[in-house]
C-alpha cells in the first residue's frame, strides 16, 4: 500500500455500477528532484528484489533505468530481446552493455526459433484472453530469466 493513493470505493464484485476513482493524498508524498526520486525508487526495488533483470530495449526509458541502477551500484542483468534485429533501438542496448562492460542475457529471435517465440506470445495471449502481439515481449523476457529473478 502506498498510503498516498487509494481507491475511492472499496473493491466490489460489481465494478460496472461504480465509476472507478482514486483518492490522492499528496501531503504524504516527499518532494525531491527527478534524479533523487529515481535513486530512491531503485533503492526500494533493490531491497525488495535482490536478483534484478532489466528489459533493455535501447530506448530512452530502459537506458535511463539502467543508468540509475549503474550509478547506484545496483547489480542487475540486462535482458535484450532481439527480434530479427529489426528494432532500430536494439543496437543501442548492445552498445550500452559493451560501453559499461556488462554482459546481457540475449534472446535472439530468428527464423530458426521464431516458432518458439510465437508459442511464448500465444501462451500469454490465451491466458489473458487477448490477441497475441508483440506487447507480450516483456512476458517472454519474464519466461526466460531464472525463476529466482525479478524483471523490471
Amino acid at each position: 500500500m502506498t498510503h498516498w493513493i487509494r481507491p475511492k470505493y472499496p473493491p466490489s464484485k460489481d465494478h460496472a455500477t461504480q465509476q472507478f476513482e482514486v483518492v490522492w493524498d499528496v501531503s504524504k508524498v516527499q518532494k525531491m528532484s527527478f534524479d533523487d526520486a529515481a535513486d530512491y525508487t531503485i533503492d526500494l526495488i533493490s531491497k525488495k528484489y535482490p536478483e534484478l533483470y532489466l528489459c533493455l530495449s535501447g530506448g530512452l526509458d530502459s537506458i535511463f533505468v539502467a543508468d540509475v541502477m549503474l550509478r547506484n551500484n545496483i547489480p542487475f542483468v540486462p535482458v535484450i530481446i532481439d527480434y530479427f534485429s529489426v528494432d532500430p533501438d536494439i543496437w543501442y542496448a548492445y552498445h550500452w552493455c559493451e560501453k559499461h562492460k556488462i554482459t546481457p542475457m540475449v534472446y535472439k529471435i530468428n527464423a530458426e526459433n521464431n516458432d518458439e517465440f510465437i508459442r511464448h506470445l500465444l501462451k500469454h495471449a490465451v491466458k489473458n484472453r487477448t490477441d497475441a502481439n508483440i506487447g507480450y515481449i516483456t512476458n517472454v523476457a519474464a519466461d526466460i530469466i531464472p525463476s529466482t529473478g525479478s524483471l523490471i
